[in-house]
């Protein structure tokens, strides 16, 4: 069963301002920690536990 995951405007913002922060000094590592996160909330979505996808 997939879940859906929202994100926020707020979220999409300050997204957006760190990858492009990143993106200033090296593009490349932007793009991985975009696509990074990207495919961390499609796991997430995806995963079959209601606990947190992320170890604290």
């Amino acid at each position: 069963m997939a879940y859906k995951i929202v994100w926020s405007d707020r979220g999409l913002s300050q997204l957006r301002e760190v990858i492009q922060f990143i993106a200033e000094d090296n593009p490349l590592a932007a793009e991985k920690v975009a696509h990074g996160l990207l495919r961390k909330t499609r796991f997430c979505r995806n995963s079959r536990s209601l606990e947190p996808c992320f170890p604290r």
